[in-house]
């Protein structure tokens, strides 16, 4: 077994499978490093020039896993080896991969969002999902719920200046839908939608791609390459606009009014809890709406200040400021 505190993440990063797994990955390894300064990290996996400059820019190293899975996981095993501690965040994933890792001798740590693999072998389980801590996963330690949402360090900073009720006029929007490269039309149906409601705003989207098609002219658009440290466009923000992913999260922790299209069946019953608990707008799921109830529902958030302030407020309390240096603390000491 490696360093006793070595941390080897396994997950992905490109347009296939959206950005989200390598977001959160990072943003544990970073409160582990602010931690535990002399900790080891290093990244496996399929990472696309986005990714790689996130690693690069935090200093993470990181290895390439190429390949079909089964082939991918017994590198794996070899490179974790030298590592104290093999955390996993990949969907990809099938029991008897887990069963494989679980005979070595370096700690498992699996984060896991649907409880969808047993994982009784593994030293701890990590789901941040809304309502995870109602779950039973037969795992001695588990980090469960909101309170341990591994929230990106600069993110708090954003968090605590929002503690203004939002503004009654929507003039900021920022729209960001990862993991869309089989749906080209969603992009270009929700930035319609919006010119056709808003006037006078600014509405920013993270493509890799402009948008080509003509808007009625009535708001500002702007194409935003996506680049690490996209977080820093937050600030300024009344509404954003997500895929499904990781940024109903951010959205909520940092108390911005967001709406969400679930991209899959599993982040619809993930919106679903969030809508519960009044952090997010649910939109409904990509392949069941059309153009028009899209626009309804949209209306009926972006016309309504009252169900933004609801929001804002359940966001603040939902929410923990610490709860990403808790996760890293959990991690550490698993």
């Amino acid at each position: 077994m490696g360093n006793p505190s070595s941390f080897l993440f396994y997950c992905d990063g490109n347009p296939h499978v959206g950005r989200g797994h390598i977001s959160r990955c990072v943003s544990l390894a970073r409160h582990l490093k602010m931690l535990y300064p002399r900790t080891r990290i290093s990244f496996c996996g399929q990472f696309d020039e986005f990714s790689l400059a996130t690693l690069r820019r935090n200093a993470f190293s990181s290895k390439p896993s190429p390949g079909p899975i089964g082939s991918r996981i017994i590198a794996l095993a070899k490179t974790a080896e030298r590592f104290s501690t093999l955390i996993l965040d990949n969907y990809h994933l099938k029991q008897e991969h887990i069963d494989y890792l679980s005979e070595f001798k370096f700690k498992l740590i699996a984060f896991d969002d649907f409880r969808r693999l047993d994982l009784r072998r593994a030293n701890l389980v990590i789901n941040f999902t809304c309502g995870a801590e109602k779950r039973r996963y037969g795992v001695v330690r588990c980090a469960l719920g909101l309170r341990y949402f591994p929230a990106k360090p600069e993110l708090r900073a954003i968090r605590a200046r929002n503690t203004r009720q939002p503004r009654k006029k929507v003039r900021e929007v920022l729209v960001a839908l990862t993991g869309t490269s089989t749906r080209p039309a969603l992009l270009p149906t929700i930035l319609h939608s919006l010119d056709s409601i808003l006037v006078g705003s600014r509405i920013r989207y993270v493509s890799e791609r402009g948008v080509a098609e003509e808007f009625g002219g009535h708001n500002q658009l702007e194409h935003i390459v996506p680049h690490p440290g996209i977080e820093s466009r937050f600030a300024r923000t009344d509404l954003i606009v997500s895929g499904g992913g990781m940024l109903r999260y951010e959205s909520g922790y940092c108390r911005i009014p967001n709406v969400s299209i679930s991209l899959n069946e599993g982040q619809r019953r993930d919106t679903s809890r969030l809508r519960a608990i009044k952090t997010t707008f649910d939109l409904g799921c990509a392949d069941r709406i059309d153009s028009a109830s899209l626009r309804r529902r949209l209306i009926a958030f972006l016309d309504d200040p009252r169900a933004r302030l609801r929001q804002w407020s359940a966001c603040r309390s939902a929410f923990d400021a610490i709860s990403g240096q808790r996760l890293a603390r959990f991690v550490y000491s698993s």
